[in-house]
This record gives C-alpha cells, structure tokens and sequence, in this order.
C-alpha cells in the first residue's frame, strides 16, 4: 500500500472518528495495519479510537504494549494519562502525563488535563500550580483562564477571580462561558447589577438565548424590581413556549405584586406544559388568591391523590376549605395532619384559628396553642395567640407576651408590628411610636408603614417627627388624600397655617365629598385671614355633614370676621342646636348678640334661621 493510499484510509477514518463512527474508523485503521503491521502509528491511532469509543480494556492493552515498544513518545503516555483518569486512577494519571511533560516539556496539554484532573478531586493548590504552568506555553487560552478564574472562585478570593475572568474577557469578549463564569461570581458576592451586565453581554451575542433572560429575571426579582423580573420572563416565554419554566416564574412573580388574575394564566400555560407538583401547587395558590377556592380544592385534592406526603399540598387544601367555610372538615384533617407531621405550625394554627374565631370556642383555642408553643420552636404559634388574645379582650396577656416575643426575636418585624399597633390600641402612643421608628428603619420605603408611624408620632405629641414622616410618605402615595390631610393637621398644630391650607387642597382634590378636608382647610383658611375662601371651604364642610356643629360654628367664625355679622349668627345657632355645650358656638352667639343693632329684634330673625334650616 502506498503512502497516498494510507493518507486517504486515515483521513476516512478520522471522519468516521468526528461522527462517533467508530467501528468504521476502527476498520479503516486496521486495513492499514493488515498491509502494514509494524506501523506504530496507525497502532496508535486505533488505540485513541478505542478509547474514544469506550472500549478502555482493549485501548489500555494495546497501549501498554505500545508503551513497552516506544517509552518516551509523549502521545502515548498522553492517552495512558487519559486512560488512568478517566477510570479515577489519579495517581497513576499524574504518573503518565508528568512523563509525558518530561518528554515534552514546553507542551501545555498534559498540564491542562493535570490541572483539570485535581480541580475535579477539589484539589485547588496542585490544579492552580499545574493551570498557571500551562498558562506560561499558551497564554490567552481561553480554557485555562476560565479555570484559573473558577480555581480563585472556589477558594474565595473572588477578586483574583474576577481578573482571570475579566482577562478571559479581554482575549475573547464573544466567549459567553466567560460572562457566565463572571455572573456567576457576582452571584456568590450579591452583586446584582454586574450579574445582569453580564447577563446583558450575553443577551447581545445571542439574544435568542433562554438562559440569561432567565437569570435576569431572576435577579431582578431578587432585587425587587418586579416589573423589569416581569419583563424578563416574558421574553423567556416567547423565546421559548414549549417550556413550563418561564410562564412558572412569570406567574410567580405576578402572585408577588397581587395581580393575580394575570397570574393564573400564566400557570395555567406552565400547567398545560407540565403537571410537575411545584407547578400544580402554585397554580392552587394563585387560584385561591383569586377567590376561586373551589378550583383551588380540586387542585390541591388531585395533588394530594398523588402525593399524599405533599405538605404544601396539604396546607393549601386545608386553606381553600377554610376560605370556603368547610369548617367541620379542617377540624379532622389537622388532627390527622398533626399526627403524620406532629412538627408543623400551620396545623396548630389552623386548628386554632377554626376554633378560636369561627366556632366560637377560643379557650380550646387558646389552650391548643399554648401547648403547641411547648413542643414548635419558631414565631408562627405565638403570633397567633397573641391575635387571639387581642381578639378575646386579653389585651395585657397579649402585650406581656408580645414583649416576652421582642427580647427573644429582636428587631422581628411581624412581632414589632403586633407590638406597636397594640400600643396605639391601648393609646399609648408614646412606645408606639418607639416600636413604629424601629420598624421604619428595616422598611423605610414601605409607606403604609411610614404613615403609621406618624399617626403614632402625632398622638404622642410629635408634630415635627409626624412631619417628617407624613412627608416621606406622601412623596411614595401622592394620591392618598389621607396623608396630605395628615400634614395639613400637623401643619396646623405647628401654625403652619399656608401650608396647611394648601395640602388641605390637595386633600379636597383627592377626594372632594370628604367633610373633614374641607373643614381643615376652612380652618387654615380663617387663620390666613383669607376669609372668602374660608367660607365657601366651610359651606362645603356644612353640605357634606349637616349635623357636625364644629362645620357650623366655623362657618359662623368666617362669616363673623368677614363681617356678615347677620349670617354668622345664623350659623352659631345651628351649631347650638345640634350641640348646645359648644364652646365655640356660645361664644360666637354671644360676640355676634353685642354687635346687634339695637333695632334690631330677635324675632324678626326667627324666619331667617328657620328658612336656613329648613335648607
């Protein structure tokens, strides 16, 4: 056989080889050594193929012998190397390829596979030592650097890390294994942002990918930022449609801002593509977050039917019957439920919560939760008694025990709410405020939670802090009509008249059929002296709520120092009626009785108040 001849046979068999055809490789190589037996490479190439097959026995004879035959050629002791690490033979792998570098020591290959070898065996000192080797015979190689980089990760010096990966980066910034591994980092350190600019890198180079919008999602989700998670997910669902992932963290996230609606079709899609447990379970929850409990039970029901070990399962069939009012059949699913996960707090609290606010029996109640303290660790038991107190009328037992709660769960937000809104409760305001500032600084964005706190902060004789708060409040809820009344009250005790007059406004814009507005603002209004104003403010305030003496008597207070002495009168009168120990309408009757004309008769004014009353 000619030497042209045995160069075609061979690239035939090394095309058989790239298609995992190796039988036929393996013939095409033999057709070479029947014509010519002694030639050592085409030995060698037939046992590289029987390696690549998986035919190890076979490939480690022959490669034993060729070994005897030909010792200090690097590329058999190179696919011995290979052999014995495949198989896990670490020793003998480090024995072959460390040969193999003696032989050629300039080459970068068994040094790449050692240091493969030992990151694989968490043996990061020898695998750095053996990658930072190969690193000097090829650098820029993307590999290397990519486990030099993962190498750093592994042992937490995630700046290293960070430079191997960015240097990767600079060598090949098309290479999206090199954004991964660096989001990936970013990652493990909670830094989000550069995670979703790798990401982003990623999105670039294919944004056909699924997996970086995903993970995007993901972060942003993390991050709180649910409309942009939204966004994310969504362009997962139509790059993808046949996947049950993407329409599953959409309809997650969804549940997350309440929008539950849109989250029910968004499982209902996932639910189409996969009845997978976690999926199905969801798909409950979102259903009973829309009211639909019946659907809900059949779902939890059609979970349980196959899993009956399935607690979240189990939780929510329990909790779409209490939401239905199937009260008789929660009682004898927890106590079964407590049997078979004696553990669990939810069938404490649900066994209580049946009893003590639906049967009406909340000395059982309680007694069942005071036991459950003794044998469950953790906030859920004790939250709930200390609800059913409150709810019972045991309101110290309920504060002693929320207090006990606070020195063991400091800073515990669900106990320090319980524990403020009590204290507002039982009007001591003074502490309520206290708990309510610990609150805000752990959600000082959270703005319900802002204007609670200033409610507390102004009952207990705080205008400037309630300010403050209320301020900070309505920049996140302008359109509360509440809180900029809450300002214009505060702004009042501070004589802040102008500014009180003004968020009064925007208080009366908001909700215009809102008595206590108007007569808020007619009161900052006659304190500017800005009487005519007042007055309509005012006629407003005795529209809306006829019977309210202090709309009269403030109405009566405008007319008065505009000098309608006659209207005012008529006013005051009016405020007397309804409350005849009004300060202010006595005092008013009084002024406007000394500036009557001495003409003037009592009598002839009958006519005038009965007609006003009578409107």
């Amino acid at each position: 056989m000619q030497s042209g001849e045995k160069e075609l046979i061979m690239l035939r068999a090394i095309h058989h080889a790239q298609h995992e055809e190796f039988d036929k490789a393996i013939a095409c190589i033999q057709l070479i050594l029947d014509d010519d037996p002694y030639d050592m490479t085409a030995w060698f190439n037939k046992a590289h193929t029987l390696r690549l097959s998986g035919r190890t026995d076979e490939a480690y004879t022959l490669l034993s012998w060729l070994y005897k035959e030909c010792p200090d050629r690097a590329d058999i002791c190179f696919e011995l190397g290979m052999l014995a690490k495949e198989s896990g033979n670490i020793k003998e792998a480090e024995k072959f390829f460390l040969t193999c570098i003696s032989i050629e020591p300039l080459s970068s290959i068994p040094r790449v596979e050692l240091g493969t070898m030992f990151f694989a065996n968490n043996d990061c000192i020898k695998a750095k030592k053996f990658f930072a080797d190969a690193l000097v015979f090829n650098p820029g190689n993307i590999y290397i650097l990519h486990h030099l980089g993962l190498i750093a990760q592994h042992t937490g010096t995630y700046e290293e890390a960070e430079r191997w990966f960015f240097e990767a980066s600079e060598h090949d910034p098309t290479d999206t294994e090199t954004w991964y591994n660096m989001a990936h980092l970013y990652e493990l350190q909670g830094r989000h942002t550069d995670e979703i600019a790798c990401y982003d890198r990623i999105i670039a180079l294919d944004p056909e990918q699924l997996v970086p919008w995903l993970k995007k999602g993901l972060c942003y989700l993390i991050s709180d930022e649910l409309s942009k998670s939204i966004a994310c997910f969504r362009m997962a669902c139509r790059l993808d449609s046949d996947s049950h992932l993407p329409y599953l963290l959409t309809g997650l996230v969804y549940s997350i801002l309440d929008q539950n609606e849109d989250a029910v079709l968004s499982l209902e899609k996932a639910v189409r593509l996969s009845d997978g447990t976690e999926v199905m379970v969801q798909y409950g929850r979102a259903l009973g977050a829309c009211m639909r409990y019946e659907d809900a039970l059949e779902v939890f029901s059609g979970i349980i039917s196959r899993h009956p070990d399935n607690k979240a399962a189990a939780e929510g069939y329990a909790r779409s019957l209490y939401l239905l009012g199937k009260y008789d059949e929660i009682i004898p699913l927890c106590i079964e439920q407590l049997k078979r996960d004696p553990d669990n707090p939810f069938w404490v609290t649900t066994y209580a919560r049946v009893l003590g606010w639906n049967l009406e029996d909340p000395n059982t109640a309680i007694s069942i939760l005071n036991k459950g303290r003794v044998n469950i660790s953790g906030l859920q038991i004790p939250l709930v008694l200390a609800d059913l107190l409150v709810q019972t009328g045991k309101i110290e037992e309920a504060m002693d025990l929320l207090l006990d709660l606070e020195t063991v769960f400091t800073n515990d937000f669900q106990v320090l709410f319980r524990l403020s809104s009590l204290l507002a409760k039982m009007k001591d305001f003074e502490r309520a405020s206290h708990y309510f500032e610990m609150l805000v600084k752990q959600r000082p964005n959270d703005m319900n939670l802002l204007f609670l706190a200033g409610q507390a902060s102004e009952q207990s004789g705080d205008p400037y802090n309630a300010l403050s708060l209320y301020t900070k409040a309505v920049t996140g809820m302008p359109d509360n009509p509440e809180l900029w009344l809450a300002r214009a009250r505060v702004m009042m005790d501070l004589e802040m008249y102008q500014d009180a007059a003004v968020n009064a406004s925007q208080a009366v814009a908001l909700n215009p059929d809102w008595h206590e507005a108007f007569l808020l603002k007619g009161m900052a209004e006659i304190h500017v002296e800005d009487y005519d104003k007042a007055r309509k403010s005012l006629t407003c305030a005795t529209t809306l709520d006829r019977d309210n003496p202090d709309g009269w008597g403030y109405l009566g207070d405008a007319l008065f120092l505009s000098g309608e002495k006659q209207a005012a009168k008529i006013c005051y009168e009016r405020a007397l009626k309804l409350d005849p120990d009004d300060p202010k309408g006595q005092a008013g009757y009084k002024a406007c009785s000394k500036n009557e004309s001495g003409t003037k008769d009592r009598n002839n004014e009958e006519p005038i108040l009965d007609k006003n009353l009578k409107d």
